[in-house]
């Protein structure tokens, strides 16, 4: 009886474990994600860390008809979980389409970044959107109701916004949602522009952000010099307008840097601040 009995509970655990083996999500590798870049949009970020090659990339859908790319360490152990970054993605994709050829997260941009937070431990997200306001807030409530299955620790987010992605991401970081308010840690914005255009019937002006962020929430930001000026003048207004406000916001200026410096300017400058980026986003993630 002894023997019957040992023998069913070692098959049920060796079911279990083919079962635990087989719940993660499929993963392709890295390079095989890099095969779908669309020719002409696979400029890389300038900075390569150790462990890049090594990241695996999965595919879920949010929402339905939209879909996310999820980018994990090489080896990553779902019995885990790790801090999560969203690349948050203000523009839709038919706009996208139509203006680039290729979705947003198709970019050679985004999939290096997706390597670059992977491959320091954090777990990167990019995702297409339809409705770039409502999206954002789609894929947050997938990941808190999903990310555990997603080897995602769903109470350590971080969103990252640059260029026309900004907008998005600030009003995402200054949201008083309940069910996400406080699974995000911190933000990242990049030589971003801060404005809406609104149509007032006899031109187009520009619609200031106006909403109050979060004195609980880090932000890194990066302005940069070589830049249009209206959207130097609009990074200038917002930082004008919140100083004082005692918001933990860090701006670093790079007086040479042009717009996607990240991808388009291969110096010392850019190196540091995506270095720095990486740092912030572990740092802030980890507490």
């Amino acid at each position: 009886m002894r023997r019957i009995t040992l023998f069913i509970v070692i098959a049920l655990i060796g079911c279990a474990g083919v079962a635990m083996a087989q719940s993660h999500p499929t993963l392709i590798s890295v390079a095989e994600r890099w095969k779908s870049v669309p020719e002409g949009m696979e400029a890389p970020v300038v900075l390569k860390v150790p462990g890049m090659d090594r990241v695996e990339v999965s595919e879920a859908e949010y929402a339905p008809g939209r879909s996310m790319d999820i980018y994990y360490p090489g080896g990553f152990d779902f019995s885990r979980s790790a801090p999560v970054v969203i690349f948050v993605m203000g523009y839709s994709t038919d706009f996208t389409m139509n203006w680039f050829g290729a979705r947003l997260k198709d970019l050679g941009q985004y999939v290096s970044w997706g390597e670059l937070v992977a491959a320091s431990g954090m777990i990167g997200v990019a995702y297409e959107t339809d409705f770039p306001d409502d999206d954002i807030d789609a894929v947050l409530d997938f990941i808190g109701k999903n990310g555990s299955s997603l080897g995602m620790d769903s109470k350590r987010i971080a969103l990252f916004g640059c260029s026309g992605n900004t907008m998005t991401a600030l009003g995402a970081l200054a949201a008083k949602r309940a069910d996400y308010r406080a699974s995000l840690r911190c933000g990242v914005i990049m030589y971003p522009i801060i404005s809406y255009f609104m149509n007032t019937g006899e031109d187009v002006m520009p619609a200031p952000f106006k909403r109050q962020l979060r004195k609980d929430l880090p932000i890194f930001m990066v302005t940069v010099g070589n830049d249009r000026d209206e959207w130097k003048i609009a990074a200038s207004t917002f930082l004008a307008n919140i100083q004082g406000q005692g918001l933990p916001v860090e701006v670093a200026h790079y007086a040479q840097g042009v717009h996607g410096f990240d991808t388009d300017q291969d110096t010392e400058e850019s190196k540091a601040l995506v270095a720095h980026t990486l740092t912030f986003l572990k740092d802030k993630l980890a507490q």
